[in-house]
């Protein structure tokens, strides 16, 4: 770990700047929605000392349905903003924003009973003020790192900014230079959860933690269930008026709510996969309706998934037939890794994808469109890529995707899927994919998804240390997926945001102290507070 006094990279004030602490809270307005004892609408004041601070934080639980606060700032000028929180995140937004931001504490994997001060960002804070609100359940998906439904706020921290630092912070949102990151959210699985997603507001404000970083395109999936139609559009114009790029994708192994019989995945003793298999042109141009739904949202790209739902042919009589056609051997007589009956079925997924490009620029141009790019997510490993019928090497030879993206899954065999940083303790491979991508448009992309103690999360320095060493292997950035879990968790999204510095990563630091730092609780309401909480 570097020192935490090297702020190269980060472009954020010294901390030992003049700083302004606002940490009474209970200034808020209006101020009958803030009161000492727990109501049913009102946020609780609670008294607080910790570490040579003092003041009154305001929090509010899973039980009670708390209005929105509003501090007034009085201030003029550029600021670095610093939240102080504790056990559970807010919902907080200046009032000049279109969207709110929704922040949480991890805790470092330490000791909980810390507030936890973190960056949230840059802005002119003149004419504005900060507005609070309670955290829906339905934003904190992850509630291990803190208390689900929790809100709690316990100080405010500004340090103003010089004109080389505010000048730095908005070069980060310009097109080009460092922006060259992908992030995956799962926007369908949250609107299936609650139907309150799909409104504008929070649409945007699933859009809005992607402002000034280094994330040039944003993979939002699809379902095909009529839900949330308007969501899609409103996450896709938000995010081009950010600077952001969206790739509808979907998963190709769910590319079908009802699979027919004669068209399902059959494994080798023949036994029926609920699976639609790619063998049969039918399901091909079934999928490729899918597709077509999804490019009517005119996004900037499409994004296949290949590396969840597998398999996607097996042992379905076209593509045997067609092998004892051309070899006059019996596959199901072979080792189901036979290097020749993998090749022969991986043609069936790339005559599947010579159809997608063909078919969506017939499409596009009909529509008026630009030409859609065409992303795949695919398996960790070369052979294990083979062994499910996935070739993207030819693929990228013949100009069938413009982006390719090597996935944290790995199955060592058939049924089994693991997390490849957790099984063999090291990322994914794609060597075999740069050298394949040289000379061409294609760029090719890791996901970054680091074995940490809460599984895919880890610490910030993990991060900056293997997107280096992605970097010096030859990837064009990092691919984050799941980037809507740990954009809410800013000790960790800071350094992410980061990550398309790849020249200034070496600078950087862990960003203790200038993006994050842990402030031990000494009282809670007049009580000490010991490691017993």
């Amino acid at each position: 770990m570097k020192s935490a006094s090297n702020n190269e990279g980060h472009f954020l004030p010294d901390p030992g700047q003049e700083t302004v602490m606002l940490n009474d809270l209970s200034l808020c307005r209006p101020p009958g929605a803030i009161s000492e004892t727990p109501w049913r609408c009102t946020w609780q004041a609670v008294t607080y000392e910790a570490q040579g601070i003092k003041g009154v934080m305001l929090t509010v639980t899973p039980e009670q349905v708390a209005p929105e606060i509003e501090y007034s700032l009085e201030l003029s000028g550029w600021h670095a903003i610093y939240l102080g929180l504790w056990k559970g995140g807010v919902t907080v937004r200046l009032t000049g924003d279109n969207a709110d931001r929704y922040l949480r504490p991890d805790h470092d994997g330490k000791n909980p009973v810390r507030f936890q001060e973190v960056f949230w960002k840059c802005a002119d804070l003149t004419g504005q003020n900060i507005i609070f609100k309670h955290a829906p359940h339905l934003l904190q998906p992850v509630p291990k790192f803190g208390n689900c439904g929790t809100s709690c706020v316990a100080w405010i921290k500004l340090i103003p900014m010089t004109g080389p630092q505010v000048e730095k912070w908005r070069a980060a949102d310009q097109p080009g230079g460092n922006k060259r990151m992908i992030g995956h959210h799962d926007f369908s699985t949250m609107q299936l959860r609650n139907r309150a997603f799909t409104t504008p507001a929070t649409t945007r404000s699933q859009i809005e933690p992607y402002r000034n970083s280094d994330f040039e395109k944003l993979l939002l999936e699809y379902k095909h269930t009529g839900k949330g139609v308007s969501a899609y559009r409103t996450a896709i114009e938000y995010a081009h008026e950010i600077g952001l790029q969206v790739y509808m994708a979907c998963r190709m192994g769910n590319m079908a709510r009802t699979v027919e019989p004669l068209r399902r995945v059959r494994d080798r003793d023949g036994a029926e996969l609920p699976r639609l298999s790619y063998a049969y042109p039918g399901s091909q141009d079934q999928a490729i309706d899918v597709l077509k739904q999804m490019a009517s949202y005119r996004p900037d790209g499409i994004a296949l998934f290949f590396h969840k739902g597998m398999p996607f042919t097996r042992y379905e009589q076209p593509v045997m037939q067609s092998f004892m056609d051309k070899t006059g051997v019996d596959p199901s007589t072979l080792p189901e890794d036979d290097a020749a009956w993998l090749r022969h079925r991986a043609g069936f997924l790339t005559d599947f994808l010579r159809k997608v490009r063909q078919r969506l620029n017939e499409y596009t141009a009909r529509s008026g469109m630009e030409e859609l790019r065409i992303a795949v997510y695919v398996l960790a490993t070369r052979d294990n890529n083979l062994l499910f019928g996935l070739d993207p090497e030819t693929w990228i030879r013949e100009g069938l995707v413009d982006e390719v993206i090597a996935s944290y899954k790995f199955c060592p065999q058939p049924g089994e899927r693991v997390d490849i940083y957790h099984s063999r303790g090291t990322g994914p491979e794609f060597e075999y994919l740069v050298a394949a991508a040289e000379g061409t448009g294609c760029r090719v992309y890791c996901d970054l998804s680091p074995a940490g103690d809460t599984g895919r999360y880890a610490e910030p320095e993990t991060y900056r240390r293997l997107a280096m060493d992605m970097y010096d292997r030859g990837i064009h950035a990092p691919c984050i997926w799941d980037a809507h879990t740990r954009h809410q968790l800013p000790r960790q999204w800071n350094m992410i945001a980061r990550l398309g510095h790849k020249d200034e990563l070496a600078g950087m630091d862990d960003g203790e102290g200038a993006l994050h730092r842990g402030v031990k609780v000494e009282k809670i309401g007049g009580e000490t507070v010991n490691r017993w909480g």
